[in-house]
């Protein structure tokens, strides 16, 4: 029994696979079939295998006994072509198509029984599969790819299945999707006898969140508008493994004209190395330069280069296209494409590598393709491999000659791609979400929240359901990304700004075509820039109307508010637009508010985009935000019956300053004549503040009306005479020193004009004002909210304001009262009060609160910040204002230097407001 060929035979199944040894241990009937003549001298076509498995099936009739009986006869076939393996009696290539031959016959086997069961389940008994048929119920096919697909299948390889049909809908199309998950939970389910194959479903359209089956018509749609690269490239691989065959021929078909028509549209070459990229970083740093599959100079080098020609040449010469590796690099050869060296040096190394592999894989039935680490199992690898038809290959020479193969394959592979990159950015959009490469790549870009700042991309690249981006989109990203991020990596916070970036692009509804222009850099992306990095309020604004973005574009400016309304008015050919007293606007006063709004809208674009930040300051956009302010506010006024009332509005504070930045508050005070209807002004007021809120502008602020908010909202003239005369505070009438008359009657105006200036003219001026204005700012100091605050805080705006207030006191022969901050303050030297270097300081320091509060606005953000929020802006305004070293805990620090400044200012001025005599 144990003459020497079966001992021999014994010794290499029992030394290189636990596997196939535990299979012979159980079924040792099966030695005897192995050394019967003609079992492992012949190569088994498909056929054979088919046939055989019809007849063993014919015997059974109980579903799982059918499937039992399928799974030992693969794993009798899988000992069978192991053994022949390891003696060395057939060469991989024909290792591997024995293996697919097997997989196959399997596939159709229960794909048939598979039907038999779904036809039953329909009340159809009795219907057999017609592969060939094109009725109902049998135009469905089983395609294969990766290994499978390309007649190259491993020991213990995944199967990539695609599951195509063609079909209108309706049942047929429920058939089919509930054929395909039997089919997969058949090949898949563990039963006393194993399983069959691990199925991989997941290079079918949109992956695993895609449909089960495609229809051909499906399957094409999404090969042209919007398959990633490597999609289209994993299809040359496609083949009929079971079902209708006409329909896998179609299936094909189809493939091939996207595949090769395509390669106008992007570099193979590129898009190849793109995918070995992604492929090895999916591996865990410890098995990258241990990998036989994807290392470099590795099985996939291989793959890829045979792939790249059959791309680049296949297209003009379809004679050179294969699914199977080392047949196109023999047609690739024939036809003098490939040199007889080359040839020769990539199909040793692969079958050298495949031999490694099923080696590896062969020993415990594992898929795996990392060679061991220790010196003693690497030794065992080389004698295992030496067992097989390699005639150059022993256990001694196996390091060297794959040291040999490893360089060789990595020489040709970069002379084959020289000259090519991946880059970073086509290598970004080809990573799934949550990679740690994604990250890395994008923190070189300023980004730190990466997966989030990844979906952007993703969106601008491949778009978002059901608006999915075609093919030509994903090329204009690869090509436009590089400069938008490096354009993006150079504002304040890049994560932010990319998310706005990308809201605005998405909303032109021309993405690819916007992307172009961005590349393009100049005016077109600068413009983009200020207003994504800057405002994530003007970019929702932008993203709602878009329609504005060429007006911006070309630095043109809306007319004034007033001329809008004539002529939305003129248009309709009515009437200016009032709303009778009392009574809601209407139709056409709706109407009108949408028009303040709309013009609202652009003018705060156009200000924004025309007088960026942080270039631009106080005393820059301070008069266009407050005379954009004005406006809508006149407007409002005018819309809600105002000029009836015989009030007249004031503003006070930023706007009455003409100070206002993004988002300020809106203080304001009314008055009427003695005579007047406070009742009716106040309901004026009241519906402004409603309106004010359609138009999305900061609140309406009274409370500087006298006695504060527990009075009415309106008080005649006689009553403010004898408030500022009897009860007013110090504070009040620092903060009507800015009053400013918006609108309404100019009689009223001039009157309550007249008796705030008379009223100042009464404060006692010298210590007693000195005084008052220390202790008045003491109390505000108490409402200060820490380190952020540039209000309350010492050294805050309210040092700034009683500074600048009380001149209009200490000066009142001076016109000073409407003088502008950079105006005022010589003055205030000229008189003594203030030093030369003191206006550098304030001016700087008004300028530096100006912009924190207006950037904190501009993205929504409140101020003081909350606790969750002041990292983000404390690098935000570092960012933005230029300020090194750029920390956030430094930020304070910057505050409190300038606060601490103009604190001293404060200081040195009340000292001398004590003792000016004017």
């Amino acid at each position: 029994f144990l003459e020497r060929p079966l001992c021999h035979m014994l010794v290499l199944i029992f030394s290189c696979s636990y596997h196939l040894s535990d299979v012979l241990v159980r079924n040792p009937g099966y030695l005897s079939w192995l050394i019967e003549q003609n079992t492992l001298e012949q190569h088994k076509p498909y056929s054979e295998y088919r046939a055989e498995l019809i007849i063993q099936n014919t015997t059974f009739h109980d579903r799982h006994r059918r499937l039992n009986s399928i799974k030992r006869y693969r794993r009798r076939e899988m000992l069978r072509i192991g053994a022949r393996d390891l003696l060395g009696l057939a060469p991989v290539e024909e290792i591997t198509a024995e293996l697919t031959f097997l997989a196959d016959a399997v596939i159709e086997t229960v794909a048939s029984l598979s039907f038999e069961e779904e036809m039953e389940a329909a009340g159809r008994t009795g219907e057999r599969w017609d592969t060939g048929g094109r009725r109902p119920f049998h135009r469905f096919a089983v395609c294969s790819l990766g290994k499978l697909g390309g007649t190259e299948l491993n020991y213990s390889s995944d199967i990539d299945l695609l599951y195509i049909c063609e079909t209108e809908g309706g049942d047929e199309s429920a058939f089919y999707t509930s054929l395909s998950q039997r089919i997969t939970n058949l090949l898949a389910e563990p039963t006393g006898e194993g399983t069959l194959y691990r199925v991989d479903l997941r290079l079918r359209p949109d992956g695993e969140s895609g449909p089960l089956v495609s229809t051909l018509q499906d399957h094409m749609n999404y090969l042209m508008r919007r398959a990633h690269p490597w999609e289209r490239q994993a299809l040359l691989k496609a083949r009929h493994s079971a079902g209708n065959r006409s329909v896998s021929e179609r299936f094909k078909e189809n493939c091939d004209r996207v595949i090769y028509s395509s390669i106008s549209s992007g570099d193979p070459l590129e898009e190849i190395l793109l995918m070995r990229e992604r492929a090895v970083m999916n591996l865990p740093p410890g098995e990258r330069e241990r990998n036989i599959k994807l290392m470099s100079g590795g099985i996939r080098d291989i793959e890829f280069i045979a792939q790249a020609l059959q791309l680049v040449h296949g297209q003009s010469r379809p004679e050179t296209r294969s699914r199977n590796t080392m047949e196109a690099l023999e047609r690739l050869h024939h036809y003098g494409i490939v040199s007889d060296d080359v040839l020769e040096s990539l199909c040793g190394s692969y079958r050298l590598f495949r031999t490694i592999e099923h080696r590896l894989q062969m020993l415990r039935d594992a898929h795996t393709h990392t060679l061991p680490d220790s010196g003693a199992e690497l030794q065992k690898l080389a004698e295992r491999t030496a067992n097989s038809a390699l005639e150059h290959i022993t256990s001694v020479t196996f390091p060297a000659e794959v040291g040999k193969a490893v360089r060789s394959v990595q020489q040709l592979f970069h002379s084959f791609f020289r000259e090519r990159s991946a880059g970073e950015v086509p290598l970004l959009l080809s990573l799934p979400p949550g990679e740690k490469e994604v990250n890395t790549i994008l923190s070189r870009y300023g980004i730190g929240e990466g997966k989030q700042a990844h979906r952007f991309l993703w969106s601008l690249a491949y778009g978002d359901f059901p608006r999915l981006e075609g093919p030509e989109t994903l090329q204009a990203a690869v090509k436009s990304l590089p400069v938008i991020l490096d354009a993006v990596s150079k504002t304040p916070a890049p994560a932010l700004t990319l998310k706005n970036l990308t809201g605005i692009v998405k909303a032109t509804g021309a993405v690819r075509s916007t992307m172009e222009l961005l590349s393009a850099g100049g005016d077109f992306l600068r413009l983009f820039l200020n207003v994504s990095a800057h405002s994530t309020m003007l970019s929702a604004i932008l993203r709602r109307r878009i329609e504005i973005l060429d007006v911006l574009a070309e630095g043109l400016r809306p007319g004034s508010l007033v001329e809008r309304m004539e002529a939305v008015q003129a248009i309709r050919g009515g009437a200016p637009v009032q709303a009778p007293l009392g009574e809601s606007a209407g139709a056409d006063g709706e109407l009108s508010l949408r028009e303040i709004t709309r013009w609202y809208e652009e003018i705060l674009l156009s200000i924004h985009c025309s007088h960026p930040i942080p270039e631009n300051g106080p005393e820059t956009l301070g008069p266009l935000y407050s005379d954009a302010l004005e406006q809508v506010l006149r407007a409002l006024f005018e819309l809600n019956g105002g000029h009836e009332t015989g009030a007249a509005i004031f503003t006070l504070g930023s706007l009455g300053g003409r100070q206002c930045r993004f988002g300020s508050d809106i203080d304001l005070i009314a008055v009427v004549p003695d005579d007047g209807s406070r009742q009716d002004a106040a309901h004026v007021l009241q519906r402004m503040a409603e309106d004010t809120r359609t138009v999305h502008l900061a609140p309406v602020d009274m409370r500087l009306r006298g006695e504060g908010s527990g009075s009415p909202l309106v008080q005649p003239i006689a009553y403010y005479e004898k408030y500022l005369d009897e009860r007013a505070d110090l504070w009040e009438h620092l903060a009507l020193s800015k009053h400013r008359f918006l609108c309404g009657d100019k009689d009223t105006g001039n009157m309550f004009r007249t008796l705030v200036s008379k009223a100042m003219g009464r404060i006692e001026r010298g210590t007693g004002l000195a005084s008052g204005l220390k202790k008045a700012r003491g109390k505000l100091e108490s409402l200060s909210k820490g380190p952020w605050d540039v209000k309350h805080a010492p050294g805050g705006l309210y040092d700034i304001g009683f500074i600048t207030g009380s001149a209009a006191i200490t000066l009142p022969g001076a016109s000073v009262r409407s003088l502008p901050l950079q105006e005022l303050l010589p003055v205030l030297e000229d008189n003594g009060l203030i030093d030369h270097d003191d206006i550098s300081t304030l001016t700087r320091a008004a300028g530096l609160y100006y912009l924190v509060k207006h950037a904190a606005a501009l993205h929504g953000i409140s101020y003081p910040p909350l606790p969750e929020r002041e990292a983000f802006i404390g690098s935000y305004l570092h960012n933005l204002l230029g300020i090194e070293p750029c920390a956030e805990a430094v930020f304070t620090e910057y505050l409190g230097e300038r606060r601490r400044g103009v604190r001293r200012v404060f200081e040195r001025y009340i000292e001398r407001l004590g003792a000016f005599s004017g």
